[in-house]
């Protein structure tokens, strides 16, 4: 099961990225939202894995930022979504009521104690509107975004802990935003509310999630079939009158059927 704070992998980077949260865009797909480091250096679509499991694919909305004429970014910049594909159930902690809204303004961040999976890191401290950041190769300059003062405990914290990608919330359980960048002392955090604004992205209702974990079984199945379809093509190549004298066929074929015994 995909949860809150799931630990992601992508081709493109090699380090581990956390799973910010689950939202849905305007088409209703449900959309995995993480930082932007999840596509490395690479401007090619990354498939996206989760406990060795393929669960989507993200590509970059800008493929170079030179093109754009913008002089400065959004922050909304330095995050990414991908598809989320129906491989694997979605934790219900990932909707909200309707008549709920879990997150804070910008101006409504500052001075918050920060929280990430109920632990104290440290206290929102500034807001700035110009910044500048590396983003792969390219230095760009951002607007919109908050700093955290980070305590000593988590300062102390392990240096393998995963904060890239990482949700923070206030002691209320309200989202503030994602961690996209940390150095001592601070995190910087892209507030949720530019995210939701600037990718028109809502939150998901209990519906939704269970649409999407209802939808999963059905998924599977054609991906079976694909397989089985597949396999049977290469069988009945291997047995072909024009081949029948060559064994490597049928060795092809064999591996690929253990390969559909391992998907199902």
């Amino acid at each position: 099961m995909i949860t809150a704070g799931a630990l992601l992998k992508s081709d493109n980077f090699k380090d581990d990225i956390r799973l910010s949260h689950l939202l849905k865009d305007s088409h209703g797909r449900i959309l995995g939202l993480t930082t932007r480091w999840v596509l490395g250096d690479d401007p090619s679509p990354t498939t996206i894995w989760h406990e060795g499991k393929k669960i989507g694919h993200a590509s970059p909305r800008y493929q170079r930022l030179k093109e754009v004429e913008e002089r400065c970014f959004q922050s909304d910049i330095l995050v990414s979504t991908f598809e989320v594909l129906p491989v694997e159930e979605i934790g219900r902690d990932f909707s909200t009521n309707q008549d709920a809204f879990p997150a804070l303004g910008v101006s409504e961040c500052l001075g918050q104690d920060a929280y990430i999976d109920g632990a104290p890191v440290g206290k929102i401290l500034h807001h700035y509107d110009r910044f500048f950041f590396d983003v792969g190769k390219e230095q760009i300059e951002v607007s919109q975004i908050l700093r955290l003062s980070r305590s000593e405990a988590d300062l102390a914290s392990p240096p393998r802990t995963t904060r890239n990608g990482a949700m923070i919330f206030d002691k209320n359980g309200n989202m503030i935003g994602v961690v996209c960048a940390a150095e001592k002392p601070f995190y910087w955090i892209v507030p949720v509310m530019t995210i939701l604004t600037r990718m028109r992205l809502q939150f998901l209702q209990p519906q939704d999630v269970r649409s999407f974990n209802d939808a999963i079984p059905g998924h599977l199945a054609k991906v079976r079939d694909a397989f089985t379809a597949g396999a049977q093509k290469l069988m009945s190549s291997a047995k072909s009158p024009l081949r029948s004298h060559a064994k490597e066929p049928r060795r092809r074929a064999s591996q690929f059927e253990a390969l559909l015994e391992e998907e199902a």
